[in-house]
């Protein structure tokens, strides 16, 4: 079981290998959320330059941006915020919303803006599927539990960033995995 996530983490069962889309270059232009490659190098490195910038490819720290949940099935949220969920939608329990920038679709006027709604998708909604609904747990050890549907050494956490300031909003998240 997982236990511990914050806000807009996707728990998933990896059902076949798979890899992102890594970034390759340490002078990639792309700029994530206002961070640039550089970024990384200096918060994970202590400087902006070309050889730490390097070791974040070569670290393999960054990817595209974009995951396919083909292949993948969702954990099953079977505890939120302190709170066994006994079947339903759990609407009341907690933060939940959906995000309204999706990636590789024309989201109008929400294009490029990481906007996101608060509503009534409810929690367990939210926890079980992979897609653009999030739920924001209490950050306290054990209140939040997926059952995965069996025991495993292992957990793939796809993190679901819908605001800034990158990379701090990208390593918020804990997980632990127990048997």
């Amino acid at each position: 079981m997982l236990s511990k996530c914050t806000f807009g983490v996707l728990l998933c069962l990896v059902s076949a290998a798979s890899q992102a889309a890594l970034v390759t270059s340490e002078s990639d232009a792309r700029i994530w959320q206002g961070a640039r490659v550089g970024t990384f190098a200096q918060l994970y490195f202590g400087a902006d330059t070309q050889a730490n910038r390097q070791k974040v490819v070569d670290n393999k720290l960054l990817d595209a941006g974009n995951f396919d949940a083909a292949g993948y099935v969702a954990g099953s949220l079977i505890k939120y915020n302190g709170t066994t969920i006994n079947g339903g939608n759990a609407a009341t329990l907690g933060t939940h919303g959906s995000s309204r920038d999706q990636p590789n679709v024309n989201n109008g006027a929400d294009q490029g803006t990481y906007n996101y709604d608060y509503n009534g998708i409810g929690a367990k909604f939210g926890g079980d599927n992979i897609d653009q609904h999030w739920i924001q747990t209490d950050n306290v050890i054990g209140n939040t539990v997926w059952d995965l549907g069996f025991q495993a050494n292992k957990a793939a956490i796809f993190n679901s960033i819908d605001h800034g300031p990158l990379p701090l909003e990208a390593i918020e998240s804990t997980v632990y995995l127990s048997n």
